[in-house]
């Protein structure tokens, strides 16, 4: 039985019960399940009527964070992880056939997104279900040629780290599986050459990756500069510094560059679920290896609580971004969660700090 001690708070005139945005949340990641197919085949939203590979995994990082997980059965969780495995290719990528004809898979910006995305994704769905992935991945052999390797950086659009920076933390993602837990000592020297050349990509002036402002990508003007910078590159790149305790340069900038980037009502930039957890975790995290501006921290951290939570619906979902009546989603649900789980970890005497987080000290280092 998880205890969370009772309280209550008032966000925007409301009063918020902590043990509800728990209870809520599951229900809502329950409702998502769908009853005739195999335990842990989870829609995406409540309009889709099939199951998804990448909610599918959402559900189960969400459900473990509020140590949810524990409560099923043995042979619910082989279902479950049985049914995320059945969706590894050959090649050891991940694939969600309801993306396979999306725009963003099909479009070249993109190139290997949507199904470095899905396998990120999936690979950690599984670690929550504590399991491995079954297959290698094939695009490791190709990163163990150095040529290759420093080729491929070269070809990415270094102007535009939203798109490039999800493919190279994809790319390390899998480099940082195989040799840990494939065994292969090889992409240990490969992990390297990747830091080795990001490393020089960082902007000593912003401590960010990628240029502030430069619009010769073509980037909406809307959610271009520091914030399309923090999400496309900083945020992705940082976990996989960290999950490799790679010594990061310019930590004293990127917090400064997180600050500057809140708004009034709590959220980061242009206050979606990606654009908040990005600062959430750069600043939650960072924090613990220095003490500037400690105190601005733990401040706008305390009011991000508040943004996040006033974005669960009545359903127990959370949206990505609040636009009207948009609808709850699990992937928004998933980071929304994510969000509250790293600040209660960084502030465990503030409102979420009171609920019993289950942390995956994993890929994701969420943990210390």
């Amino acid at each position: 039985m998880l205890l969370i001690t009772k309280l209550v708070m008032n966000i925007g005139g409301i009063r918020v019960d902590l043990k509800m945005i728990r209870e809520k949340t599951l229900k809502y990641v329950e409702s998502m399940r769908i009853k005739n197919e195999p335990y842990g085949c989870y829609r995406s939203c409540v309009s889709s009527s099939k199951p998804s590979l990448e909610a599918s995994s959402f559900a189960a990082m969400t459900r473990h964070f509020y140590g949810d997980i524990k409560n099923i059965t043995e042979k619910e969780r082989k279902e479950w992880v049985d049914y995320l495995q059945s969706h590894q290719e050959d090649n050891g990528d991940f694939i969600d056939p309801l993306l396979v004809d999306s725009e963003m898979w099909k479009d070249e910006k993109w190139e290997n997104y949507g199904q470095g995305h899905c396998t990120s994704m999936t690979i950690h769905g599984l670690f929550a279900l504590e399991a491995k992935v079954q297959k290698p991945f094939k695009r490791v052999e190709l990163f163990k040629d150095k040529d290759y390797t420093f080729s491929w950086l070269e070809k990415r659009n270094w102007q535009d780290t939203y798109h490039t920076g999800n493919e190279v933390v994809q790319a390390l993602l899998i480099l940082q599986y195989a040799r840990d837990f494939h065994k292969d000592r090889e992409a240990g020297e490969v992990i390297n050459w990747f830091f080795d050349y990001l490393d020089k990509k960082q902007n000593p002036e912003t401590g960010l990756w990628g240029e502030v402002g430069n619009n010769s990508a073509g980037i909406n003007p809307q959610i271009q500069g520091v914030d399309r910078q923090i999400q496309g590159g900083t945020f992705h790149f940082i976990i996989r510094y960290l999950y490799a305790h790679r010594p990061i340069n310019h930590k004293k900038k990127i917090i400064d560059n997180c600050l500057a980037n809140q708004n009034k009502d709590g959220s980061f930039g242009y206050a979606s679920a990606c654009a908040d957890i990005d600062s959430i975790y750069l600043l939650t995290r960072l924090s613990l290896l220095t003490s500037h501006r400690k105190k601005e921290i733990e401040i706008s951290l305390k009011r991000a609580i508040n943004w996040v939570i006033s974005l669960q619906n009545d359903d127990g979902g959370f949206v990505g971004k609040r636009e009207g009546t948009e609808s709850s989603k699990m992937f928004s649900t998933w980071f929304r969660t994510a969000s509250l789980a790293l600040i209660a970890k960084r502030l465990p005497t503030s409102f979420v700090g009171k609920i019993n987080w289950y942390y995956l000290n994993t890929l994701w280092v969420m943990d210390d």
